[in-house]
């Protein structure tokens, strides 16, 4: 009915007495095929590192923020079923990514997701110095239980500075990512310098919705081709 998820919670708090999730991802889009193809393939002609970013982490913050309100047990209940259909929703992105490591030996690359632990710890310890500052925290969100994922989202564009200690990085990604280049960008200026190849979403098999807004049958699931 169009009520966003987190006021729902909110009004309903005193109702609630379990959360299920379910899976009903069965393969990628062609479109998120296409946001792990198109950097391997840009790293590749440029010589460069890449990082792909899986940001399970990012709605896992979301979804625990705006479960604060509800008893502990459901909040823990919820949150072990979300990661069940989360990680496997990862392992299709994974595997993807595998395979793009075999197709392009020479780009180094490294994968963000929350099993990654180690990489997870660098990324917080690394960008802390340029985001947890007042005069960035301030632009991030006036969404209170979106500052944690924001913070996410605002810093991956600068996890080959983190990781790699490359000062000239590309963000290849949909154009809905403007606002999180744009702040990543103003959080490290000065430290890393910072370009973008972002494109537009693409049509779903309806030809008049994108792919992101299709229902589940005009997704075009595993409508590609990993070579």
């Amino acid at each position: 009915d169009g009520t966003d998820m987190a006021d729902f919670i909110q009004a309903n708090a005193d109702t609630i007495d379990s959360i299920h999730f379910e899976k009903k991802k069965p393969d990628l889009t062609p479109q998120q095929w296409s946001f792990i193809k198109y950097p391997f393939e840009v790293a590749r002609v440029l010589s460069a590192c890449l990082v792909v970013t899986i940001p399970d982490m990012s709605y896992a913050k979301y979804l625990e923020s705006i479960l604060s309100v509800l008893p502990d047990s459901i909040r823990e209940q919820a949150m072990e079923e979300f990661r069940v259909v989360s990680y496997a929703i990862s392992d299709l992105y994974l595997g993807v990514i595998d395979r793009m490591k075999q197709l392009y030996p020479g780009v180094p690359c490294e994968v963000l997701h929350e099993r990654n632990r180690s990489l997870c710890r660098t990324f917080y310890d690394k960008r802390s110095p340029f985001i947890e500052r007042n005069r960035i925290l301030r632009k991030l969100t006036r969404y209170p239980e979106r500052v944690e994922p924001v913070k996410d989202y605002v810093a991956m564009p600068a996890l080959p500075y983190y990781i790699f200690g490359t000062t000239s990085c590309i963000e290849v990604n949909s154009m809905d990512e403007t606002d999180s280049y744009r702040k990543c960008q103003l959080a490290h200026k000065g430290s890393a310098n910072f370009a973008c190849i972002l494109y537009p979403e693409l049509l779903s098999r309806d030809k008049v919705h994108t792919i992101f807004e299709a229902s589940s049958d005009m997704k075009e699931y595993g409508a590609y081709v990993v070579s």
